[in-house]
Formats: structure tokens, C-alpha cells, sequence
């Protein structure tokens, strides 16, 4: 598909004087958007005082030097990568983004593909190009730039515009496809394009915060102040809507997953327990704690099976070959991931966000915690926040996922305390790795779970082998 481009400049000597830090910054993110789009190119500059300063199109625009700039403007452009269901064999300008609306009003450049641009064309009459994207031009001549995108326009979409009655204001809109941003050097104040590597220019990464993500299912502009350098990013709004929220509670039956399910279910949210059952050793005594637990909160839970843990990617909790580590009464467990699972809490979640997709639900819980990040790393909250920046690329447009750690702050004794709070029967909940009919009493969760009612100051409900 496209690369999408746009500027703000208050110095248009500055980008077209070769060798300046401002022309060589706009000269190599144009060239390097070259990678997404060779069928065609344009670029319209848009002067703050009025007035298209120039339009340049066509496929052997390759010299910033012939545009010839004496005003502070905006501007966009676009590289095309021209898919199939939009092939044009024999170009003329009006083929070429970035396009103008009808009105005259907006001109704007797109990535992506607009889905119901028929509905559009068939109330439109004299549509200068095939091209799906002049869709975009009637919708926001129709109903503003916010009431466009609200799902006005179906598709994929990467927006960049300008509007001509507020011509230093860069607007920007996405959906899933992506759009960064960075403050420029030497007059050009402001570049937002479609790749991250783009942006990557010469800077001193001590005094310029460098490249930044605009994030999906989001709206807004970059702001000039008329004659000053003075830039403001304003996020209008989000794409996404959605009212109270369902939730799936990713559950072993243990302390943490048992609290964050009972936690929502006592605020009154819609919860599902989803349960991967991959072979582990205390499998059947986790498949009765949910099952318990799910009678207790009367609501749905969820088994998943697979062998791929036990057939290609086996562990200590897998295998019945190999012992669980229960030196110095668990303590070591507690330390150390003598017991990880490869790559467990990732392949979990690709099946679970896989679910919830499919059922509607708009929240994954985890019950990944503080006092285990010390010795597991997927229970660091950078691991959530690597996953809710994937959301959005991993799944159907428009489908908001929040993949939430309730307690991921919290350490075992303060996550008694919470659920004791709620009145959690945690004689329900199951923590040990061995499938015994009770707690083993010395591997590194049975000495987590012991420690932490007693740390709380609330009775251990459970029954322990040793």
C-alpha cells in the first residue's frame, strides 16, 4: 500500500536550500517512502496566508529544489502503491494523490483502502479519478474531518489533511494503519509519515525525543502558531466504541487469576474464566478450581486444550520425568523459574485475544503480579504493554481489546488481602504445581501461597501434604 506524508514549516527557505538541515530531513523521508509506493507521487504544499503555493505530481518528481517555496506552508504527499482493484493503466493528474475534495475545501493524502466508496460514488456525481481514496474528499466535505472517520468511512485508512480555511493545521486519522511523527530542525517543524524508519535522521537523542507513535483508532492535528514556531499536538478523539465491558479472565485457579476473576465479577462485569489446558502436572486440580470457582461467580469458563507443550515444547511441568525443584521448602521455587514453560504466557495470549475476537469480549485479565516479575519475565508489565501495543494490528479493524493486569502491581500477601476484601472463598482456588489431591506444601507456589495468608494476617484455608 501507500506511504503517506505531511509537513509543517514556518522556514520554506530552509527546506529547498540544499545541504540545510531542514532540506536534508525532508529529502530523505520522502526518498525512504519511496519503499511502500512506486506506481505514482505528488505533493501539495498549501501556503499558511492562503492559497495553494504548489502542486507537484506525477512519477519523475524526484528534486525538492524545483518547488521553488517562499511562504510557511503544510503539505502532504503520498507514494502509491497501486493495488489491484484499483489499477488505473493510463494516469492523468487527476489520478495522482494527494487529491483535493470537491468542494475544494480539503486536500488530503490516504493509505489503505475505503470499502464503501461506491455508496459514495453513486451520490456523487463527476468523480474525476477510480481511485477509491476521492471517497475520503466527499465524506469530509460531508461531514468534517471527526464525523468522517467515525466509521463514516469503512476500510483501512491512514490519513493526512489539510483544510484550506485553517491551513496551519496538519490533520491526521488512523485506524490500524500506522503514522509517526517527529519534530523537525532548521524551520520544518513538524513530519509525520507512514514508517517509523522514515524519521530515523541525525539527531541528538539527549535533547530530541526522537520518533514518535500516533497511536491506532485515534484522531487529531498538529497545530502552528501563525508566526512562531510554537507546534501543538492535539488528540481529538478515539475510533473505538464500545459500552460495559465483557471480560476474559485468562485463569489457572491459583491466587492471582482467581482474585482479578472475582475482583470483576463483583463489580459487576460480564466475565468468562478461560483456561489453557496444556498438559501440566496439576492440570486436573486447575480444571476443578475454575469449574468451582466459574459455580461460585455463575458465570461461563472456557477450555482450551492443545498438545504443543507437551508434543515440541516441553518442561518440568510437562514432564513426569523431571522433578519440580522443592529445595529449602520452595523458597528456591519461589526465586527462580527452575519451572518455565516456553514461551507459555505469549502462545496463551495469541490463542486468548483469538477468543475474545471471536466472542465479543473487549478485555483480557491476567493475573501476572509483582512479586513473580522477579523471577518469570512475562510478568513484567512491559509484557502487557508490548501485547496492548499489538492489539490493534492483531486483530479485525475495529475490534477494541484491552489486555488488563489488575494486580499486576501487587505482591502475593496484598493479593490475599484483596480477595479476602471481596469475600473470595479461596478454598476454591488451587496454586501448587503437582496434581495431588492436596497442596504438595513445598514447591515454590505452595510456599508463595503459605507465606502470603500468613504475611496478610488471614487464614490459609488450604490443605498441604507437608
Amino acid at each position: 500500500m501507500c506511504s503517506v506524508f505531511g509537513v509543517l514549516c514556518t522556514n520554506a527557505q530552509a527546506t529547498r536550500t540544499v545541504g540545510s538541515m531542514a532540506y536534508n530531513d525532508f529529502s530523505l523521508t520522502w526518498d525512504r517512502a519511496q519503499e511502500r509506493g512506486r506506481d505514482s507521487h505528488g505533493l501539495h504544499f498549501v501556503s499558511h496566508y492562503g492559497g495553494t503555493l504548489k502542486r507537484v505530481s506525477g512519477i519523475d518528481v524526484s528534486d525538492l529544489k524545483v518547488f521553488n517555496l517562499s511562504q510557511p506552508y503544510t503539505a502532504v504527499g503520498n507514494r502509491r502503491g497501486e493495488p489491484t482493484t484499483e489499477w488505473v493503466e493510463e494516469k492523468t493528474d487527476a489520478d495522482v494523490q494527494p487529491f483535493t475534495s470537491p468542494s475544494g475545501r480539503w486536500t488530503f493524502t490516504h493509505n489503505g483502502t475505503i470499502a464503501n466508496d461506491k455508496s459514495f460514488r453513486e451520490e456523487t456525481v463527476n468523480w474525476p479519478t477510480l481511485i477509491d481514496s476521492y471517497a475520503i474528499g466527499v465524506a469530509l466535505d460531508r461531514y468534517g474531518f471527526s464525523g468522517a472517520l467515525q466509521q463514516r468511512l469503512l476500510g483501512s485508512f491512514a490519513i493526512l489533511a489539510i483544510d484550506t480555511q485553517n491551513p496551519e493545521r496538519l490533520w491526521y486519522g488512523t485506524n490500524y494503519k500506522p503514522l509517526f511523527w517527529r519534530a523537525g530542525r532548521g524551520g520544518v517543524d513538524v513530519q509525520v509519515t507512514s514508517q517509523r524508519t522514515y524519521l530515523m535522521h541525525d539527531y541528538d537523542r539527549t535533547l530530541d525525543p526522537g520518533i514518535q507513535e500516533i497511536p491506532p483508532y485515534t484522531y487529531g492535528y498538529f497545530q502552528l502558531a501563525i508566526g512562531s514556531k510554537l507546534v501543538r499536538h492535539v488528540d481529538v478523539g478515539s475510533l473505538y466504541h464500545y459500552n460495559s465491558p465483557k471480560v476474559l479472565v485468562v485463569c489457572s485457579g491459583g491466587l492471582d487469576s482467581s482474585t482479578v476473576a472475582w475482583r470483576y465479577h463483583k463489580a459487576g462485569a460480564e466475565v468468562t474464566l478461560w483456561h489453557l489446558e496444556y498438559g501440566a502436572k496439576a492440570q486436573a486440580p486447575e480444571v476443578r478450581a475454575i469449574m468451582e470457582l466459574a459455580r461460585a461467580m455463575d458465570c461461563d469458563y472456557e477450555f482450551v486444550k492443545t498438545d504443543f507443550f507437551t508434543a515440541v515444547a516441553p518442561s518440568v511441568l510437562t514432564d513426569d520425568n523431571k522433578a519440580v525443584n522443592k529445595s529449602t521448602g520452595g523458597a528456591d521455587g519461589a526465586e527462580f523459574a527452575h519451572e518455565w514453560v516456553p514461551a507459555r504466557n505469549t502462545v496463551m495470549m495469541a490463542l486468548a485475544m483469538a477468543y475474545a475476537e471471536t466472542h465479543g469480549h473487549n478485555v483480557i485479565a491476567l493475573g501476572t503480579n509483582l512479586e513473580e516479575s522477579g523471577a518469570y519475565p512475562d510478568n513484567e508489565p512491559e509484557f502487557l504493554n508490548k501485547l496492548n501495543a499489538l492489539a490493534p494490528y492483531a486483530l479485525k479493524a475495529y475490534h477494541q481489546l484491552e489486555i488488563a493486569a489488575p494486580v499486576g502491581n501487587l505482591m502475593k500477601r496484598e493479593i490475599v488481602e484483596l480477595g479476602a476484601s471481596y469475600g473470595l472463598p479461596y478454598e476454591l482456588t488451587w496454586s501448587c504445581y503437582e496434581g495431588g489431591p492436596v497442596h504438595c506444601g513445598t514447591c515454590g507456589p505452595c510456599f508463595m501461597r503459605r507465606k502470603a495468608f500468613e504475611m496478610a494476617g488471614v487464614t490459609d484455608p488450604t490443605e498441604y501434604a507437608s
